[in-house]
């Protein structure tokens, strides 16, 4: 019995101890002493990274070259920056912990509950880098984790890693995979490059490219003639995984005279969608008709007129009915920016008057 309530007590560990490590999300090793590690929590639960270390190993396993330990909890889906303590770049970053980045290239990272000896590299949950003092793997490149690598690991595979320039990394833009201290787990496994809409031969050409892809079923093509309402009109098959840049295309054959919107759906084999923005086109340009894009924003929106204006007015009306916003709109005028950050959220409609015509589109304010 005493074997049986052991070896059950280790699996039970095992199984839920499990789901509450942190991983490795990116590595950056820059010119001099811009060194960086990126410790990601990619489970639904806050966890205790007190107890771990960051390590990296120069010539062996046998012994830390450098160690750092980790310290407070860390909320799901959010990260932990530690640097050399001389790092300056990139200027952007903002260390959690600096130390224990002295790689060189061709080192091997880990994170280990132990900082001494040969246990800090036998107690490893998670690691990066080839053999230590092996070929310079990571010289002068940076690597984050693929989406969908949730759980750490202590074989290093290097197809779990996307690589970036270090130039990349420095210039990233928030909120991407390449920007250290930032990793999006739950982000749909799908960059859309481009999305535009032209009029070809009286047909709709919708095209897209992706610049990456994981877990990505399909693509679904909407359509409306008032930029709310949608209904599917084509269904596009992704393609699956791919860090290559992949380019897509339908044809619409039926679109309404006036503005045609679109926009694209993308789902992933799990169920989980995201819609992007919508892009529209314009058919029978002789008569006067605007557009907005996008038309559901927080903060700025986009007025596309079929062809030059004759002086008038834009009014802007909620539900009720009721005059929020006026602006006068001169000669010659064929699009308008207008600011609704500090509207109310819900549903608004947009009417330009001109002596000769009056126009009402429907947008969102998020």
């Amino acid at each position: 019995m005493k074997r049986i309530f052991t070896f059950f007590v280790f699996v039970s560990f095992y199984t839920f101890g499990i789901a509450q490590l942190p991983i490795i999300s990116q590595y950056y090793e820059g010119s001099s002493n811009n060194k960086w590690i990126e410790v990601n929590n990619p489970t639904s639960s806050t966890i205790d990274i007190s107890g771990y270390y960051v390590c990296n190993f120069n010539s062996s396993t046998s012994s830390p070259t450098a160690c750092v330990q980790l310290s407070g909890t860390l909320a799901p889906n959010n990260s932990f920056l530690v640097k050399n303590p001389s790092a300056t770049l990139p200027a952007y970053a903002t260390a959690d912990a600096s130390g224990g980045c002295s790689f060189n290239g061709n080192d091997k990272v880990v994170i280990t509950t132990s900082n001494t000896g040969a246990s800090s590299y036998n107690d490893r949950i998670d690691e990066i880098g080839g053999t230590p003092g092996g070929s310079n793997w990571g010289k002068d490149k940076s690597f984050y984790r693929n989406p969908g690598i949730n759980t750490p690991s202590t074989t290093y595979s290097a197809s779990d890693w996307t690589q970036k320039t270090i130039s990349e990394v420095d210039n990233a833009a928030v909120k991407t995979f390449e920007r250290l201290g930032w990793h999006n787990v739950d982000q749909l496994p799908i960059t859309i490059f481009t999305l535009e809409a032209k009029n070809i031969n009286n047909n709709t050409l919708v095209t897209w490219s992706t610049l990456s892809e994981v877990n990505n079923d399909y693509f679904s093509v909407e359509w409306s003639t008032d930029g709310l309402n949608f209904e599917e009109i084509a269904k596009v098959a992704g393609a699956g995984t791919s860090r290559d840049k992949r380019e897509y295309s339908f044809v619409h054959k039926s679109p309404k005279k006036g503005v045609n919107y679109y926009r694209l759906t993308q789902y992933d084999f799990d169920g989980r969608s995201k819609t992007f923005n919508v892009v529209s086109v314009v058919f029978d340009t002789k008569s006067l008709d605007m557009a907005i894009v996008p038309n559901r924003v927080e903060n700025s929106l986009r007025l596309e007129f079929t062809k030059p204006v004759e002086e008038g007015r834009l009014h802007i009306y909620n539900m009720e009915g009721q005059k929020v916003k006026s602006y006068v709109l001169a000669t010659g005028v064929d699009a308008f920016n207008f600011d609704i950050s500090g509207f109310t959220a819900g549903q608004y409609i947009a009417k330009f008057v001109d002596s000769n015509k009056t126009i009402s589109k429907r947008f969102v304010k998020l």
